[in-house]
């Protein structure tokens, strides 16, 4: 049986970073210790534009470098509330740079 290979998660690792320092929340969740086969990371990033509207992006990244088998990426955006396929990484920085949290005071 061949060992899985495990590769940095340069990309998830960069798009939370970049995420947090816009203000956005960001939750991360790992396979158990126990599980079989090589780790994945769960990532929700999302902010609240307002009581009724937000961003979230439930995205996996796995550390063989395998494609997610249950739908991909999803999101909800305001302008499409249901959950449905998420953008490229590359767009999801550009939303959350376009809309980043603002802090008390700040205009």
């Amino acid at each position: 049986m061949a060992t899985a290979v495990h590769r940095p998660l340069t990309q998830a690792t960069s798009l939370i970073t970049f995420a947090e320092e816009h203000g956005w929340t960001v939750l991360e969740q790992w396979t158990p210790p126990k599980f079989k086969g090589a780790p994945v990371l769960r990532v929700l990033i999302g902010r609240r534009v307002s009581k009724t509207e937000s961003y979230l992006f439930r995205l996996e990244f796995r550390t063989d470098g395998s494609k997610s088998h249950r739908g991909g990426w999803q999101a909800r955006t305001p302008r499409i509330p249901a959950w449905h396929k998420a953008p490229p990484a590359a767009a999801i920085r550009n939303i959350i740079a376009a809309n980043p949290v603002r802090k008390a005071g700040e205009s």
